[in-house]
C-alpha cells in the first residue's frame, strides 16, 4: 500500500505559470485561485481513488486546506493534512 505526499501552496501563489504572460494584465486573482484550487482537487480525487493508495498527505496551510478539500468528490483513501505553518517555502 502507498501514501501520495501531495505539497499545496496557496492558490494565491501557486500554478504561477499559468499566469498570462505579457500583455501586463496577469488574470484575475479570483479566477487564478480557482484554477489552482481546481487542479489541487482533481489530484486528490485522483489520488484517494488510486489502486494501492492506503492514505493521502496534503501538506499545506489551513485556509488552502480548507478551501481544497470544500467540495471536493473523494475516493475511500484517507485525506490527512500536514501543516505548513508558517509557510516553510514548499
Amino acid at each position: 500500500m502507498w501514501t501520495v505526499v501531495v505539497p499545496l501552496k496557496p492558490p494565491q501563489v501557486g500554478k504561477s505559470r499559468l499566469r498570462p504572460a505579457g500583455a501586463g494584465r496577469p488574470a484575475p486573482l479570483v479566477e487564478h485561485e480557482r484554477i489552482v484550487l481546481a487542479f489541487a482537487r482533481d489530484t486528490l480525487a485522483a489520488a484517494t481513488r488510486a489502486a494501492g493508495v492506503a492514505a493521502v498527505l496534503l501538506v499545506c496551510d489551513r485556509g488552502t486546506a480548507d478551501a481544497v478539500q470544500a467540495g471536493l468528490d473523494r475516493g475511500p483513501a484517507p485525506i490527512d493534512v500536514v501543516l505548513d505553518d508558517p509557510p516553510a517555502g514548499l
